[in-house]
C-alpha cells in the first residue's frame, strides 16, 4: 500500500474544509513549504497538493510549485499545473 498525503492550499495557506465547504475551515496552517518539510521528515516522498485557489476560478497562486520544491520534488512524476 502507498500512502500520500494531501495537501490543500488556499490564500497561499494549507487548509482542512470541513465537509468540503469553502466557508468552513477547520485548520489553517500558515506555511505550507514547512508543512511539505515536515512530511518529508515522516518519510513521505510524494505529497498531493491541490491548490484550491486554481481549482475555484480565484487564480493560481503557484503555491503547489513552491510545496513541490520545498520537499524535494522534481523528481520523476511529479508536476503542477496551473
Amino acid at each position: 500500500m502507498l500512502a500520500i498525503p494531501a495537501l490543500d492550499l488556499r490564500d497561499g495557506h494549507v487548509v482542512q474544509l470541513i465537509g468540503g465547504d469553502y466557508a468552513h475551515e477547520s485548520i489553517r496552517l500558515e506555511r505550507p513549504r514547512d508543512v511539505a518539510r515536515e512530511w518529508s521528515h515522516y518519510g513521505f516522498h510524494r505529497l498531493h497538493v491541490v491548490d484550491l485557489d486554481a481549482a475555484t476560478a480565484r487564480g493560481c497562486r503557484a503555491h503547489a510549485a513552491l510545496v513541490r520544491a520545498a520537499s524535494g520534488g522534481g523528481r520523476p512524476g511529479t508536476t503542477a499545473w496551473c
